[in-house]
């Protein structure tokens, strides 16, 4: 491997960032020019309390043209097998959805169902424990009251067990 030697007359870049910067530059000015429209060159200030007043790029629009050519791209493939490739893929593509939406749909109509059952089970439950309340409630009482009873009145002492 030889090493080619060349000098350059002109001023070295300071820095690599400078060396970048041109590469950067040559590649956006052939970007710029397949864009329809005008750059403007210069340089923007620095900062941006300068006094003069910003200088945007000045841009015009210039017409697309479009291809006179109305007609469809020309298909690559365009085969009897690949006409029926493209038919079975259809079709394999379709009986697929149709299989993944009525397992969806019976699924769905099951869920459903299921959450209709539990609803009437809750009601139930509800009504149930309201019952249970209630029955707690009145069996409290029943119980005060045949305590007043046994306890207040002293039945138990009038009654009298006989054995035979």
């Amino acid at each position: 491997m030889s090493i080619k030697t060349s000098i350059v007359s002109g001023e070295a870049a300071e820095t690599d960032s400078e060396d970048d910067s041109s590469d950067i530059t040559n590649a956006f000015t052939k970007m710029a020019a397949s864009i329809p429209g005008e750059i403007v060159n210069g340089e923007d200030s620095e900062s941006d309390t300068d006094s003069t007043p910003n200088k945007t790029p000045k841009i015009v629009d210039k017409p697309v043209e479009t291809s006179a050519n109305p007609l469809p791209p020309k298909k690559k493939f365009d085969s009897l097998l690949h006409k029926k490739l493209c038919e079975n893929n259809t079709t394999v593509y379709k009986n697929m959805n149709n299989f993944f939406t009525s397992h969806a749909n019976d699924a769905n109509l099951s869920l459903n169902h299921t959450d209709r059952q539990l609803m009437k089970s809750q009601l139930t439950l509800q009504a149930a424990l309201n019952s249970l309340r209630l029955l707690h409630t009145n069996s409290v009482a029943i119980k005060n009251k045949l305590r007043n009873i046994v306890v207040d009145d002293n039945y138990l002492d009038n009654l009298v067990i006989t054995k035979n």
